[in-house]
């Protein structure tokens, strides 16, 4: 365990927000020494001896904390929106806690010191946790009109996506071998799309192919065949040489993987699954680390 007895004025207060992250990341237990009202230990000793010095080192303070308390003096937390900044400050620097647990512990820790309720708190860091990991970036908390019409624009293009790759597995059995492990039914989540990827699936593992008629006829309605048979056109091949091939169906999996796991973030959120959560950012960040590529 390190004690950080750096001066109490600016330039130290620095020094020990620098040191922190290095000892942390040599494994080190860090905690800071409080020398107010004086500057320097020098000081401190001198005006209230040495015993008060033993206590203030008994009574060191936790280095997380310390960084929060050194965040906090840059807001007004009597002004909601420089509070709500503070706070999002603060979640995404919990999210340095990759232990669940010691994580769980440090929210409730600081929602008790810092005057906010523990499970929003939570609700907060799952969120933005899952925001990183998956690649959104946000820099605005309200985004209007434009946000919603990016996010049309994905889903968008996502059910694109979803429909070609029911067309190539269709098209060609053998890549239904090829994403084994990657990509399943429950990644197709967009509309009809969920619905028919079940059906796809479920008869390749009983027969080894893919008969499009029936599986259309397994819907009622005429509407619902229809758009169920759309899904089996939505796109070929057509001239594209192995390496084109290659690169499309690679990106086009990927692209569905990534969309699917953070479809399945926001419902991990939305009934505070922690564990699903963490196991969902853990799927996310090693994808991210390692693209995929499917070899023809």
């Amino acid at each position: 365990e390190v004690l950080l007895t750096f001066d109490s004025d600016q330039a130290g207060t620095q020094a020990t927000l620098r040191a922190i992250p290095i000892l942390k990341d040599a494994g080190l237990s860090v905690k800071v020494v409080s020398m107010q009202p004086y500057k320097d230990p020098d000081e401190f000793i001198k005006a209230l001896g040495p015993e008060a010095y033993r206590q203030r080192m008994a009574e060191a303070k936790n280095s997380f904390f310390y960084e929060i308390d050194v965040l906090q003096k840059q807001y007004d937390m009597q002004d909601p929106e420089h509070k709500t900044r503070f706070f999002h400050k603060t979640a995404k620097k919990l999210l340095d806690f990759h232990e669940e647990m010691e994580r769980n512990f440090y929210i409730e820790a600081v929602a008790k010191n810092y005057g906010i309720d523990v499970e929003q708190l939570r609700r907060l860091v799952n969120r933005l946790g899952s925001q990183m990991v998956g690649g959104i970036v946000e820099t605005k908390e309200y985004q209007g009109d434009a946000r919603n019409a990016k996010r049309g624009r994905r889903e968008e293009g996502i059910i694109k996506s979803q429909k070609l790759m029911l067309t190539w597995l269709i098209e060609d059995n053998s890549l239904f071998d090829k994403i084994a492990g990657i990509l399943g039914p429950e990644d197709f989540t967009e509309g009809i799309c969920g619905e028919v990827a079940r059906l796809v699936f479920e008869q390749y593992e009983k027969e080894h192919t893919c008969f499009p008629a029936r599986i259309i006829n397994r819907f009622e309605s005429k509407e619902e065949q229809s758009e169920a048979a759309a899904l089996f056109s939505a796109g070929i091949k057509g001239e594209m040489n192995k390496a084109d091939w290659q690169k499309a169906l690679s990106d086009t999996v990927q692209r569905l993987k990534e969309y699917s796991l953070r479809k399945q973030s926001e419902k991990a959120i939305a009934v505070n699954d922690t564990a699903l959560l963490q196991k969902l950012i853990l799927q996310q960040a090693e994808l991210k680390k390692h693209s995929i590529s499917i070899d023809l």
